[in-house]
C-alpha cells in the first residue's frame, strides 16, 4: 500500500495489481517502469540511485532512492526486476529546515550587527538634540521642534533595543514547581 502511494499506482487491491503489465500498473511513473524494463536486458545497475517520481494527484514530487535487481531463476536467466526503493521526501524537507534555520541565522546576526551600527549614531544624535535644547533657551518653537527630534530619536533606539533583544539567545531560568498545579 504504501508503494501504491508512493509511486501514484492505481489504488485498489493489490492482487488486483498483481499479473497485470507493468507499464499500466505504473502509468503514473514512465521514468520508473523504463527504469524497471532496462534492467531486464540482465545488465546490473547502479546499486544506489536518485529518481524525482512525477506529482501525482497535485501533491508535491517525491524523491526515491532506489536499487534495481534482476530477478533470476536457477539457471541464471533473468526473469524479471525488482526495484527496493525508500521514499526520501522527509530527509529532503529536514534538509531544506535545516538550510532555512541558517539562514535565519545568520539574519540574526546581520540584524544584531546592523542594530548596533545604527545604534552609535543614534546616541550621538542625541546627545547632539540635548545640546540643542539647552542653547535654545527660551525659544518655544524651536523648542518644539527639538523635543521632536527627540522623541523620534528615542523611539528608534527602542525599536533598536527590541531587535537586539530579539536576536539575542534566550536564557533559561530553572525554578522547583508544583507538578499537580
Amino acid at each position: 500500500p504504501a508503494a501504491q502511494r508512493i509511486l501514484g499506482c492505481q489504488e485498489g487491491a493489490l492482487e488486483a495489481l498483481l499479473g497485470r503489465p507493468c507499464q499500466e500498473v505504473l502509468a503514473a511513473q514512465p521514468a520508473v517502469h523504463a527504469r524497471l524494463r532496462e534492467t531486464l536486458d540482465g545488465r546490473e545497475r547502479p546499486s544506489r540511485a536518485e529518481m524525482v517520481l512525477e506529482p501525482v494527484d497535485g501533491r508535491a514530487p517525491r524523491t526515491i532512492g532506489f536499487t534495481l535487481l534482476c530477478v533470476r531463476d536457477p539457471a541464471g536467466a533473468v526473469r524479471g526486476a525488482a526495484i527496493v526503493f525508500r521514499d526520501l521526501t522527509p530527509f529532503e524537507r529536514m534538509d531544506e529546515q535545516e538550510r532555512l534555520r541558517d539562514r535565519l541565522a545568520a539574519l540574526g546576526q546581520m540584524a544584531a550587527g546592523l542594530a548596533h551600527a545604527i545604534r552609535n549614531p543614534l546616541a550621538s544624535m542625541e546627545v547632539l538634540a540635548g545640546l540643542l535644547k539647552r542653547q535654545l533657551g527660551d525659544r518655544p518653537e524651536e523648542l518644539s521642534l527639538v523635543e521632536d527630534l527627540l522623541g523620534e530619536l528615542r523611539a528608534l533606539a527602542g525599536t533598536v533595543t527590541t531587535s537586539l533583544e530579539f536576536v539575542r539567545p534566550v536564557s533559561i531560568s530553572r525554578a522547583r514547581c508544583d507538578p499537580k498545579a
